[in-house]
C-alpha cells in the first residue's frame, strides 16, 4: 500500500510538471492511491523495561528485543503522522478543491484496500458509487500549489514508514533466526 502511495504520488508529480501528460482517468486513478493509509498497532510486552531481558542469554538476541520497542515505535509514529494529515488537511483539500466521490468509487472499483485485507476476500464489497455530477477540473487541483505540499507530505510519510518497516521486517527475522539457532542448541544439547 506504501509503495503504491508513493508511486502514484511520483506520477502525480510528473502531472504538475508536465502538464501535457494529464489524463483525468490517470489522475483519479493516481489520487486513489494516496488516500490510504495503513497502520501497524502490534503488542508490545516491553521486556527492556520489565527487567525480564535479564534472564535471556544470548547476547545478540537481548539486544535485538531492547531495541525492539523504539524501533516500533518510530514506525507508528510514521504511520500515525500521514493519518493525521491525511485526515485532517489532504483530504479536506480535496474536498475543497476536487470531488471525492469520483476518486472513492475508482478506489472502490480497482480493490484499493481489499486486496491488502488479511481474511477473506471473496466477501469484500465493492459499492459502486459512481461518478460526480458537480463539475471537476482536475488541472486547477493539479496546479493549486498546496496540491504539490500534500503530495510530497504522501511520498515522504510513505517512504519514511516503507523503510521503517523495512528496517522492522529484518530485525525480525534477525530475532527468529537466533531464536531458531537457539532452539536448535537445546534441542541438541
Amino acid at each position: 500500500m506504501k509503495k503504491e502511495a508513493i508511486n502514484s504520488s511520483l506520477q502525480l508529480f510528473e502531472y504538475i510538471d508536465f502538464p501535457n501528460l494529464r489524463n483525468k482517468d490517470s489522475v483519479d486513478y493516481h489520487l486513489a492511491r494516496t488516500l490510504p493509509f495503513s497502520t501497524f498497532d502490534p503488542i508490545v510486552n516491553d521486556l527492556a523495561s520489565s527487567g525480564e531481558l535479564r534472564i535471556i542469554k544470548n547476547d545478540s538476541l537481548k539486544q535485538k528485543l531492547s531495541f525492539w520497542t523504539s524501533e516500533v515505535k518510530d514506525l507508528r509514529e510514521e504511520e500515525m503522522a500521514w493519518q493525521e494529515h491525511r485526515n485532517n488537511k489532504y483530504e479536506p483539500f480535496l474536498i475543497k478543491h476536487y470531488q471525492l466521490r469520483t476518486i472513492r468509487n475508482i478506489a472502490n472499483k480497482t480493490n484499493v484496500l481489499g486486496k491488502y485485507l488479511i481474511e477473506d476476500k471473496s466477501t469484500i464489497m465493492k459499492p459502486v458509487i459512481g461518478v460526480t455530477k458537480h463539475p471537476e477540473n482536475f488541472n486547477l487541483l493539479l496546479n493549486h500549489p498546496d496540491f504539490e505540499d500534500h503530495i510530497e507530505r504522501c511520498l515522504t510519510k510513505n517512504n519514511h514508514a516503507l523503510n521503517q518497516s523495512s528496517i522492522l521486517r529484518k530485525r525480525l527475522i534477525e530475532i527468529l533466526d537466533i531464536l531458531n539457532s537457539e532452539l536448535k542448541n537445546t534441542n541438541n544439547d
